[in-house]
């Protein structure tokens, strides 16, 4: 499977993760274990966007924390231009940020 290209963007002044399901319709959908840099977490894929990660069952969100330790302090707000590869390896999800 090719790498499947993701934006970074906001919603509330909150960096999420935007995309297109009818251009990837291999994109998860629910709460899927996907490798962010060093850390592995739960993005929960819905049905054009990412706005919630967690490290732990019931723990808080920490999509906002995973997004700016790729893209630094500014991930996703306006002005910005961050692109994403989300990538399915031998049967693990990992999110990188775009060469």
């Amino acid at each position: 499977m090719a790498p499947i290209t993701v934006k970074i963007s906001n919603s509330s002044g909150r960096p999420i993760v935007r995309f297109d399901r009818k251009k990837f319709p291999s994109i998860p959908t629910g709460p899927t274990m996907v490798r962010c840099g060093a850390r592995t977490v739960a993005l929960d894929f819905r049905a054009i966007a990412v706005n919630t990660a967690r490290a732990t069952d019931g723990g808080p969100n920490c999509l906002g924390d995973v997004l700016r330790g790729l893209f630094g302090p500014r991930a996703g707000l306006s002005g910005t231009h961050h692109v994403a590869t989300l990538d399915r390896v031998e049967g693990e999800w990992t999110l990188s940020v775009a060469a």
